[in-house]
């Protein structure tokens, strides 16, 4: 059937709409949101947004350090070969790896009673008087020790893709051998993320999955929730370098820098 050149015209329209508005991210209360100037509209000024955080004192300690337990490998780790720990502490691979969980022990891959040793980590952050409102917004972010900036998905699993070649590298267990693993995204027990980034409210609202009081000084003994703590419970994604070389048996491990600003 040939169209009229006036419903041809009709249908590319539409087709640009459709590119037009695309899928609307969550910014800072106030921003215009992604796609809602329309065509024919004046659209060349829209409101912006920048921050600086000026603080006092900030502490940030590691209690536990991210553990993606035991795996197994019978082929060289490739870029799509995967390991998702979530903040529950939750694998789910992709690829060539296994993961060991503990079966005689009655552990099941990929579910809450995995045994395979694999912890999310955990990070308390304290201010001075940042924290002398209700309900502060701490925004975290991480880096590798070279300070370059690595990406950060949701909970839900959807991630910034601002630097993909970024990522924290997986130190081999003896000198010499090959480094075939690394980190390329973080994840947190977030209570939002917006125009800034990727939050946490400091005033004990947000749940640290696998701590039964985060916010209490039963658990803290030196710190306290009205000075403002706030609980961090890091994920993360592990993959396969791609460089083709076998995996050694061993520790494998890494060092990153969590960043926290208000």
């Amino acid at each position: 059937m040939k169209l009229s050149k006036q419903l041809q015209r009709t249908l590319m329209a539409s087709a640009v709409v459709t590119l037009v508005f695309g899928a609307t991210p969550v910014l800072a209360a106030g921003t215009q949101a992604f796609g809602t100037c329309t065509i024919g509209d004046d659209c060349v000024a829209a409101a912006g947004h920048a921050s600086v955080s000026v603080t006092g004192t900030l502490t940030i300690n590691e209690e536990r350090a991210i553990s993606f337990g035991n795996l197994a490998v019978t082929t060289p780790g490739g870029t799509s070969d995967t390991v998702v720990l979530s903040v529950g502490g939750v694998r789910t691979k992709t690829g060539a790896f296994t993961l060991l969980h503990g079966a005689s022990g009655g552990g099941t891959t990929g579910a809450n009673a995995d045994t395979g040793g694999e912890s999310p980590g955990h990070y308390t952050i304290q201010g001075g008087q940042e924290d002398a409102g209700s309900a502060t917004q701490v925004y975290i972010s991480f880096a590798d020790t070279n300070g370059n900036p690595i990406d950060m998905c949701t909970p839900a699993g959807v991630c910034d893709a601002y630097h993909p070649g970024n990522h924290i590298a997986m130190n081999p267990p003896a000198a010499g051998q090959a480094n075939d693993l690394e980190i390329d995204s973080f994840v947190i027990n977030e209570s939002g993320n917006d125009a800034y980034g990727h939050y946490i409210t400091n005033n004990g609202t947000v749940p640290a999955p696998g701590i039964s009081n985060p916010f209490g000084v039963t658990t803290h003994t030196a710190l306290t929730q009205a000075a403002g703590i706030a609980d961090v419970v890091v994920g993360a994604t592990l993959r396969g370098g791609g460089s083709g070389s076998a995996l050694s048996v061993g520790k494998y491990t890494g060092t990153f820098e969590i960043m926290a600003s208000y």
